[in-house]
């Protein structure tokens, strides 16, 4: 099946990283340091929305606390900056939960006239997870979202990932430079395709499904975010050829994002494809939002 994406229509240098993750989250004032890889700013002591607290529970809904939790420290928030002082300068959030936990990164805007990911990435960049940090780069190639292309100048940001080599442009470089440092247990990269995966309906496409890594239960934890997402959004509500599937394991054989975490760093992870074919920007961002909140679930971020 030939990517469709090439074609689609729009939808809708240094940096700075300290040694440790948790490095960047020792104050809650609100300033920008300078350190050996970019710009580090803390945004604020506390985010604005939590982690929904139930596989089933709405993202966009405020998450119940117990007395217990109300005692916690509040998630520290900051910022760091890719490629700084350039075009494509693009800001990464990380949320830092009181309670230690695993390490989680969400991308979106890889392709920049995919905007239902971009818009759900920017959500969950907001979220107070209970435990565990959460790294959100929602905004991936900053020119071609500016744009709404596919392409930037510099070409497609999610063809720039070659495995076992070093990634082809300054942009790509520190994308996988921050992705390597902070180590993540998992890596999820949302996207949209103008057609559905396996399907005759509408045009070809790659949408309606969650395509793991060849990494431990990537794909068990898939088949269960398809269920899941079948069940609570679209059984009932559209035509079959609208459910969720578990697309092809990603084993690092092509330059992409996704292709070289399951292949250079061996790390579960998720390429998510929502399709555009007949459905609102607000539906695919909902679909996105919802499929990003099961997955983090299933790795620990609550």
């Amino acid at each position: 099946m030939t990517d469709p994406n090439a074609t689609d229509d729009v939808e809708g240098s240094n940096r700075s990283r300290p040694t440790t993750r948790r490095s960047l989250l020792t104050s809650g004032a609100a300033v920008a340091v300078s350190t050996g890889i970019g710009t580090v700013g803390t945004v604020s002591a506390r985010a604005d929305d939590p982690c929904p607290s139930s596989p089933t529970e709405d993202p966009s809904e405020e998450a119940p606390t117990t007395p217990d939790e109300d005692n916690q420290d509040p998630p520290r928030r900051e910022s760091l900056t890719l490629q700084s002082n350039t075009a494509y300068e693009t800001e990464v959030f990380i949320t830092d939960a009181a309670r230690p936990g695993p390490t989680a990164m969400v991308v979106g805007g890889m392709d920049g006239n995919e905007q239902a990911g971009i818009e759900a990435a920017s959500r969950i960049s907001k979220w107070k997870p209970e435990r565990g940090t959460l790294v959100v780069l929602p905004e991936a190639d900053a020119v071609a979202v500016d744009q709404r292309t596919y392409n930037s100048p510099r070409g497609n940001l999610n063809r720039q990932f070659p495995a076992n080599r070093t990634p082809t442009t300054p942009l790509a470089r520190e994308l996988w430079n921050l992705i390597t440092e902070i180590d993540p247990t998992v890596v999820i990269d949302f996207h949209s395709s103008k057609g559905i995966w396996g399907s005759d309906l509408g045009p070809d496409g790659y949408g309606q499904a969650i395509y793991p890594s060849a990494v431990g239960n990537s794909r068990r934890i898939a088949a269960d975010t398809a269920e899941f997402m079948n069940d609570e959004y679209v059984d009932g509500a559209y035509p079959s050829a609208y459910r969720v599937t578990v697309g092809n394991t990603l084993r690092g054989n092509k330059p992409k994002l996704m292709h070289k975490v399951a292949g250079d760093l061996e790390r579960p992870g998720y390429l998510t494809e929502v399709t555009r074919y007949d459905t609102s920007l607000a539906t695919r961002i909902e679909w996105t939002t919802a499929m990003g909140a099961r997955l983090l679930r299933a790795h620990g971020i609550r």
